[in-house]
């Protein structure tokens, strides 16, 4: 189903470019439904504000792997609404290889179809910067930057992407996600750091102190941070995934 859905962006493009994109739709009647969506080079795909998935598995220039999830459980009668980040590294690096920049999807639910298209909105994501920014290394690409605190920024329609790609369904399965696992800081304290550099080289440069608990936090709150703050978190095992 997804080949019949239009891959969009938005009109103007740059290196490490972030994109939120959002599609009201109508069901009729609650029925089992599915979403098939990828993107160039990465996409957090939400339906009716809940997280549904990530993940953009890489392939060649002009191939597309697609991702396919069950939502039958967040689909409701009336109005719904799909929202995404994505992103588009554009240059190319040891794990990226450049391409046209898009992201593309397709629901269904029943007998109904929700396609991307002339019907999705897109903006600039207001809280990642875009553009040129200091790489983790140049084998790894972009780092990225994300600012919580600044104005939303109005929606416009999205533009249509008219190169062509093929489409394959995902190779290898997807990571499972599991429960949160709660941690224990075991030890705390500042960081400070001198100089540019990229985040790697800042590794080999920010130097650490200790400090007591209390010099720390104030409950929850970190109070006294330097140039920064330094936890070190026992899991209680081996663990992958996002903090």
């Amino acid at each position: 189903m997804i080949r019949n859905a239009k891959p969009v962006w938005l009109d103007t493009t740059c290196v490490n470019q972030y994109l939120e994109a959002r599609q009201h739709f109508e069901i009729q009647e609650k029925a089992a439904a599915t979403i098939q969506i990828c993107a160039d080079t990465e996409y957090a795909l939400y339906l009716n504000g809940t997280f549904v998935g990530s993940g953009q598995y890489r392939t060649s220039r002009g191939r597309k792997a697609y991702d396919e999830y069950d939502v039958t459980e967040l689909i409701t009668s009336g109005t719904n609404e799909i929202t995404l980040t994505a992103y588009c590294e554009g240059e190319d690096s040891q794990t990226y290889q450049q391409d046209t920049p898009m992201v593309v999807f397709a629901l269904v639910c029943g007998t109904q179809t929700v396609l991307s298209g002339e019907d999705t909105e897109v903006r600039i994501h207001p809280y990642y910067e875009s553009g040129r920014i200091e790489k983790v290394t140049p084998q790894l690409g972009y780092t990225y930057h994300y600012y919580g605190n600044q104005k939303e920024t109005p929606w416009q329609p999205a533009s249509l992407v008219s190169d062509f790609f093929h489409y394959i369904p995902r190779p290898v399965k997807k990571l499972v996600y599991g429960e949160f696992v709660k941690g224990q800081i075991c030890t705390q304290g500042i960081l400070r750091r001198e100089g540019s550099g990229t985040p790697a080289e800042f590794m080999q440069t920010d130097w650490l102190s200790f400090r007591k608990k209390e010099e720390i936090f104030q409950g929850d709150t970190v109070t006294k941070k330097e140039d920064g703050a330094f936890f070190v978190i026992d899991l209680g095992g081996e663990y992958a995934g996002i903090f």
